[in-house]
């Protein structure tokens, strides 16, 4: 029986962006993931990138596709 329950958690951050007009802009985000340590091996990771944008088409936001990261 599977007794682990899964952990939710929101990471919010804000950076700076380059990069201009529809499609032109990009941005990093670099961390070290050796911190969290040993115990997130085999965890599975979702998330999305969310840019706050108010020249985009909606006026609001653009947003990636959901993503999926497996520890190992």
């Amino acid at each position: 029986m599977n007794t682990t329950r899964p952990v939710c958690a929101s990471l919010f951050l804000a950076l700076p962006l380059a990069g201009t007009g529809p499609a032109g802009g990009y941005g990093a985000l670099v961390f070290d993931l050796t911190q969290l340590g040993p115990a997130v091996i085999g965890t599975q990771w979702f998330g999305q990138w969310l840019v706050l944008d108010r020249n985009s088409p909606n006026g609001t936001a653009s947003a990636s596709e959901a993503f999926e990261l497996t520890f190992f």
